[in-house]
């Protein structure tokens, strides 16, 4: 009998937060395939032939529905003859395009290879994802002050006139917020305040997506720093993967103070993985610190029990 094809996966979550080192690190296993970041505005996959025109797109409301289904079925839909169809059917792919696409299914096929999308940025997205493609998800948390201390330090500003232009969603889902997106959309804040409500946006979505969907992996980013190794088997356990010795030793050597380890990008590169818990005390002010716990109270309170777990993550 033949084997059926185990779950494609999606990690996601806020960025900042851990989804490239968590979807590298999964794809270290060989029977799984790393593709990022398909809702990049900026930088897309160059596994699928998708140009979005807003960031964080609401695949559901959005004007560029048809395009992120069709793109999708082409990637996730076990379908060979389904697949090629479409390509030939959709006159914008080049020869080129279609030969690139029989090829990459050709090998999934034959080595029974499962797709895993690391996107923070399909985050409105990872519900419809989930129900269509049966997904395996696991998605990220961030404590808020990591999260706004890591945005301060990259100096990563947001772009709340992307979110405008999805009204239908902003005005729904995201109606408690709307105030504060228009304001921004209009007038250019500061990055401690876009910060606080980007964090609450993100994770008041979260919190939906926990209570609707059971079934996934949600998980603190400063668990997995404060004990790689188990948190990662746990994660592995999840997604019916074996993590074997190779792997284990890749991980103990990706998250220790003393790797020598290289990686083609700076975006996933070796680290002390416990250090990052507390790296933001290092990059907000005592005011911007007190600014953020005040500003994400509702949202982080229903995620970190205590003012402990909440300051510095668990130390176990």
């Amino acid at each position: 009998m033949k084997k059926s094809r185990s779950a494609n996966i999606l990690v996601t979550g806020a960025h900042r937060s851990g989804t490239t080192w968590v979807g590298r690190t999964i794809a270290f296993h060989d029977a799984v395939t790393y593709i990022s970041e398909p809702f990049n505005v900026s930088h897309p996959s160059r596994a699928m032939d998708l140009i979005l025109n807003t960031w964080f797109s609401h695949t559901p409301t959005s004007d560029q529905h048809k395009e992120i289904k069709f793109e999708f079925d082409k990637l996730l839909n076990p379908s060979f003859f389904n697949t090629v169809s479409q390509l030939f059917y959709y006159r914008k792919n080049s020869k080129q395009t279609i030969l690139r696409a029989i090829k990459r299914n050709i090998l999934r096929h034959l080595n029974q290879q499962r797709i895993l999308i690391k996107d923070p940025i399909a985050l409105f997205s990872a519900g419809w994802l989930y129900r269509r493609y049966k997904l395996k998800v696991v998605c990220l948390i961030r404590n808020p002050l990591g999260f706004v201390g890591s945005l301060k330090k990259a100096n990563w500003n947001f772009f709340f006139s992307d979110l405008i232009k999805q009204e239908d969603f902003v005005k729904t889902r995201l109606k408690a917020y709307y105030p504060d997106i228009k304001k921004f959309s209009e007038t250019p804040g500061d990055i401690i305040d876009h910060g606080c409500l980007l964090w609450n946006i993100f994770h008041s979505v979260i919190l939906e997506y926990q209570d609707k969907y059971p079934s996934w992996f949600i998980v603190k980013h400063e668990k997995i720093a404060s004990d790689p190794v188990n948190e990662y088997e746990k994660i592995f356990r999840y997604l019916d993967l074996k993590m074997d010795d190779k792997i284990i030793s890749m991980i103990k050597e990706y998250t220790s103070q003393n790797s020598t380890k290289r990686t083609r990008t700076t975006a996933f590169r070796p680290r002390d993985s416990r250090q990052t818990i507390n790296a933001w005390k290092y990059r907000l002010t005592s005011d911007e610190i007190e600014r953020v716990k005040m500003a994400t109270d509702s949202i982080a309170k229903q995620f970190y029990t205590s003012s402990a777990e909440f300051e510095i993550g668990p130390t176990t």
